[in-house]
């Protein structure tokens, strides 16, 4: 039973247990709980986290989570891999955008509001902000629109005043939010 164990994990190991975990998946396809496949699929989210595969980790903690959704350190798990996800939104949105004569003008200004977000999340502020202003370039007749760019500018300001100290660059952010 996997119940109640936590694998610890050795830096030369992540991928060995990684495999037992699928092995014991395998193996215990149609015989195990919906209780041990909960923890089956939160400990190797775990390992794939450790492994840096954050997409990937995503799904097992969504399987957990569909099983117990009760459990509040599933959630505290998925909020982190979700946040060490947003490289892979970054290139999500960057490729969208590099399909750009393909998607309408709220598409591509909802993929440029997209990436400015991760970008100021990042503490990229700059390059957010340009996104923002692309994006309300491109569709400024819709309020998802706005409002998103709005959130972009939130968040730049936010920067602009603690991580910059900088008045006029807070101001500037802020009379555009």
């Amino acid at each position: 039973s996997l119940r109640h164990r936590e694998i610890q994990i050795e830096p030369d190991s992540p991928a060995a247990i990684k495999a037992d975990l699928d092995q014991a998946e395998t193996r215990g396809e149609g015989l195990l709980t919906s209780e041990e496949r909960a923890e089956l699929s939160h400990q190797r989210a775990v390992v794939l986290d450790h492994l840096n595969q954050p997409q990937r980790a995503l799904s097992d903690y969504d399987v957990a989570l569909r099983l117990r959704p009760e459990q509040p350190s599933l959630r505290l798990r998925r909020g982190w891999a979700l946040v060490l996800a947003r490289q892979y939104a970054e290139a999500d949105f960057q490729a969208a955008l590099a399909g750009q004569p393909e998607l309408d003008a709220f598409e591509a200004a909802d993929a440029h509001n997209g990436r400015g977000y991760v970008l100021a999340l990042d503490g990229k502020d700059v390059e957010a902000v340009q996104d923002a202003e692309a994006a309300v370039l491109l569709s400024p007749d819709r309020w998802e629109v706005l409002f998103n760019a709005a959130a972009i500018y939130g968040v730049a300001t936010g920067i602009a005043r603690v991580e910059r100290d900088n008045a006029d660059l807070t101001e500037r952010y802020a009379q555009r939010a």
